[in-house]
């Protein structure tokens, strides 16, 4: 498949907010700059992280759906999802590793950091993406056989509730992978939500007559 040039674009600038973002926390600890104005960038990029999974889920469906309909879903996911589920594991375990040697203090509990009990000091948005690939294809397979009304219901409740289990019954103290699910940072129910709304997006993009309007209308969004 030929490369989409905007969705490219959309994806470098989401990890370029990303990196300037995690940077200022680096930036702030080194007093380079004051708590006030790290706030204050923290607040204009709080975007970059719901953005880049905005991408994700539209470059997924985009450039996976044809394909799953021609191949099936079965194979799909061997020749494509294992494979990238299993670098996306070695990359996060890898950082872990690497964190450790910044953060001594995590050596002590390093096991259970790399077996997914305890989270490390970064990298845990890998754990998102880790799920959200072993989810992904599905998604797709339900968005093309499900009518809109009911899609949109279905991530509708399953926003609603995996938010209120998060805010109701799950806090830091939690299980490491109830935390994972429903609350923390990267909660993987919640975001998912954005993932699931972007692929509806694709599905609009690629059956539209219209793809450069639609194109013009989501930059003026942004």
């Amino acid at each position: 498949m030929n490369r989409i040039t905007w969705l490219d674009a959309s994806r470098g600038l989401a990890i370029i907010l990303l990196i300037v973002m995690h940077y200022s926390g680096a930036l702030e600890s080194r007093d380079f700059i004051s708590k006030a104005t790290l706030d204050v960038i923290y607040g204009v990029l709080r975007i970059a992280t719901p953005f880049f999974m905005f991408t994700f889920g539209l470059a997924f469906y985009i450039t996976a759906s044809k394909k799953i309909a021609r191949i099936g879903l079965t194979k799909y996911y061997v020749d494509n999802v294992f494979k990238r589920m299993f670098y996306i594991f070695l990359g996060r375990e890898i950082i872990v590793i690497i964190l450790a040697f910044r953060y001594p203090e995590t050596l002590d509990n390093l096991g259970s950091i790399l077996s997914f009990q305890d989270f490390a000091k970064g990298g845990e948005i890998l754990i998102f993406y880790l799920f959200a690939f072993m989810i992904a294809p599905l998604n797709v397979v339900f968005l093309q056989k499900t009518k809109l009304p009911i899609y949109i219901a279905f991530w509708v409740i399953i926003y609603s509730a995996s938010y209120y289990i998060g805010s109701t019954f799950i806090d830091r103290s939690s299980n490491n992978m109830l935390r994972f699910l429903f609350f923390d940072i990267y909660a993987f129910f919640p975001f998912l939500l954005v993932v699931a709304l972007a692929m509806l997006v694709g599905k609009f993009f690629i059956e539209s007559e219209n793809r450069d309007l639609l194109i013009q209308f989501g930059f003026a969004l942004g």
